[in-house]
This record gives C-alpha cells, structure tokens and sequence, in this order.
C-alpha cells in the first residue's frame, strides 16, 4: 500500500499554447507531507541531530495528515 503523502502541496495547472493549442501540464512540486515536516522543523532547537530531527518532523507530519484526514470525513474535534 502506497503511504498517504497527502498530495500535492501547491498544485498547478500551466497552460501554453503550441500551434494554436493548449497544453496542460500539472506541476506538483513537494508534497504535503514534506511540506508539513518543512514547517514543523522550525520548532525544533537548532541542536538537535539531522537525522533525529527529521524523524520527528516526519512523524508529526504524518499524524498532522492523520488528524486532516479524520477531519475531513467528519470527525469531531
């Protein structure tokens, strides 16, 4: 089972046009995953290990993933 990384973090859609017509490409970029991890590092003291550090951000950014999933089928608060 593939893991949830929650897509995407800011999707587009670019648009150009070749002999008249339009391509679409999405651009996808990090995932949200990654980039809930990204934000979650800023918390962590300037000291702590690499690879400690990055264990613990993706950790809470799985369980953020985790509680966003819940909420958006309806779970209460």
């Amino acid at each position: 089972m593939a893991m949830n990384d929650g897509g995407p973090a800011f999707p587009t859609d670019c648009g150009f046009a070749i002999d008249g017509q339009t391509v679409l490409h999405g651009v996808h970029g990090m995932s949200l995953l990654d980039w809930f991890a990204g934000e979650r590092m800023k918390a962590y003291p300037a000291h702590t290990s690499s690879a400690e550090l990055a264990a613990w951000c993706y950790q809470d950014a799985r369980a953020m993933l985790a509680e966003r999933e819940r909420l958006m089928k309806g779970g209460e608060d």
